[in-house]
């Protein structure tokens, strides 16, 4: 059996020779190797010289990066703030010079895709762009799957309700055992995206960068004004056709229901795609806007991968020969967490989704270099060193560096014969101290920050302040538990090869129930606030 080539759907799919993704083990097995040699092997000084620089780069990379997200996102907070109030005729983008006649020219496509989701939670993410300001100039593409439960009685639901509420609006299948294909939003997306161009006539260029398009999930309420507000960022920037737009998503939709894990990651996610990712344009992430015509020139998206966020971000890199700018917009999206009937329920769910994240960042890894001589040295080199320390270091290995650190010794590595304060060792030591110090007050930055995003949003919590210190107090232990499974999830994959690379689809059923239990829970439909008590 060949574990380095799969076939999808009766197509060979992956490489039989080389598997970069597989270079995601190295920093796994090389602090492994440290801690064992260290422990219980004879180390030389060498290796303890290694082990010391190692650990300690490590550190100071990843506290500059917590540090760069903890200002990027409060950066992002006040511009939120500024703007979330604002009437949509106060930031027209009609006043951007040259823009008049382009501005009236120009219309959103809004490809929205589904899968086992409730109607309850595709109803109300659609209900909030039908009451956008800008709504009599979007076009709304629904993808289901051929697989979806209750298929027909969902798609007449939708046509009775929104056929009238857009420009355009039309419900796809997208059929399932395609050759190439895995089942996943990739597919779907590309799919739906491609029936509904050559549809309404949009595959001609002229009109193509004419249009934005946005890919979202089921579970995306958006701000009343936020497709004006990329209508105005996309015709100000003179970039536009080589640009990405990410929406900043909160994972605050009934997350004081939920278990510490998931609150914990969804404020980690948040805080990283605002104050990482986006600014240093590494990968959009669930909503992504772009020109059009950037996308078709792209060759839309590929649908034997699952990760359409992160893999486009090389396939338009590779179109036009630079980086592609990611610029994220200053109204917020509230987004759905993990979820689940029960703890165990949701623990799995939590578990389940990081797996796929983890898969699929390597499985894009490896994409990307097999497309490295295609795509000019400098970029592909400073965005693939950049994506290669965030998903291969910074969430599996940073986490467990404080743990193998303390391990060398009874408060970190003792110091050498000398005793001398500029030792390497003594060096280390304070630098690793001061870092743990640095880290501390950034987690606590976090939490702080985590009360400011909440004002923005239509979502009032009630936690008590037990929960508060006890979510702060088991921060890390989610930390190394993403990070456990993320360890387990990279060597699936380098065991059994494209074979597990597929969607597996969130579990958004009692998110539904929970919403339509909180209707309307909308941050287009109204700014009143939504009280959850727990």
């Amino acid at each position: 059996m060949n574990l380095l080539k799969t076939e999808i759907n009766g197509t060979p799919v992956g490489n039989g020779l080389f598997r970069f993704n597989l270079l995601f083990m190295v920093p796994i097995w090389a602090i492994a190797a440290m801690w064992l040699i260290s422990h219980y092997g004879n180390a030389s000084e060498f290796s303890l010289t290694v082990t010391i620089v190692s650990l300690t780069l490590v550190s100071v990379l990843s506290t500059f990066f917590w540090i760069m997200a903890i200002f990027n996102t409060q950066s992002r907070l006040l511009n939120i703030k500024s703007r979330v109030a604002l009437a949509p005729e106060s930031h027209d983008p009609a006043v951007v010079a040259g823009a008049v006649q382009e501005d009236n020219l120009l219309t959103h496509l809004i490809v929205v895709t589904c899968y086992k989701e409730p109607i309850g939670l595709i109803v109300h993410t659609l209900e909030s762009l039908a009451l956008q300001t800008d709504a009599n100039r979007i076009r709304v593409a629904v993808g289901f799957e051929s697989l979806s439960p209750d298929l027909e009685n969902k798609k007449r639901q939708l046509n009775k309700e929104f056929s009238s509420k857009f420009l355009d609006f039309e419900v796809t299948i997208h059929p399932s055992g395609v050759h190439g294909e895995i089942a996943g939003k990739c597919s779907n997306v590309n799919y739906t995206l491609r029936t509904v161009v050559k549809l309404w006539g949009l595959d001609d260029e002229n009109r193509a960068k004419k249009v934005i398009l946005t890919t979202c999930d089921t579970d995306n309420l958006f701000h009343k004004n936020h497709f004006f507000e990329l209508k105005k960022a996309f015709l100000s920037n003179p970039n536009r056709h080589q640009m990405i737009w990410q929406a900043p998503l909160f994972y605050d939709w009934n997350l004081d229901g939920s278990s510490f894990f998931t609150r914990n990651t969804g404020h980690m996610r948040t805080l990283f795609l605002c104050g990482v990712l986006a600014p240093l344009s590494l990968n959009s992430m669930s909503i992504q806007s772009l020109s059009l015509d950037l996308c078709r020139r792209g060759d839309y998206f590929h649908p034997a991968y699952q990760m359409e966020d992160i893999l486009n971000a090389v396939r338009w890199m590779t179109e036009i020969q630079n980086p592609i700018k990611i610029e994220c917009l200053n109204l917020p999206v509230l987004s759905g967490p993990t979820s689940g009937k029960h703890i165990l329920e949701e623990a799995k769910e939590w578990a389940t989704q990081a797996r796929r994240w983890t898969i699929g960042s390597a499985e894009v890894f490896h994409y990307f270099f097999s497309r490295f001589g295609r795509i000019p040295f400098k970029t592909a080199s400073t965005w693939g060193s950049l994506y290669f320390f965030y998903y291969a270091i910074l969430i599996p290995v940073a986490p467990l560096v404080p743990m193998v650190w303390l391990s060398l010794g009874e408060f970190g590595l003792p110091n050498d014969d000398t005793q001398s304060p500029f030792s390497l060792r003594s060096v280390s030591n304070s630098i690793m101290l001061v870092l743990s110090v640095v880290q501390f007050f950034c987690l606590v930055s976090l939490h702080l920050l985590r009360f400011f995003w909440a004002t923005l949003l239509p979502v009032k919590e009630k936690i008590g302040f037990g929960r508060r210190v006890s979510d702060f107090i088991l921060f890390p232990i989610c930390q190394l538990g993403y990070a456990a499974v993320a360890i387990w999830s990279l060597h699936v994959l380098a065991i059994r090869g494209r074979a597990v690379c597929g969607h597996v689809p969130s579990n958004k059923a009692s998110l539904g129930e929970g919403q339509m239990r909180n209707k309307p829970f909308s941050l287009s439909k109204s700014t009143e606030q939504i009280e959850v008590t727990i």
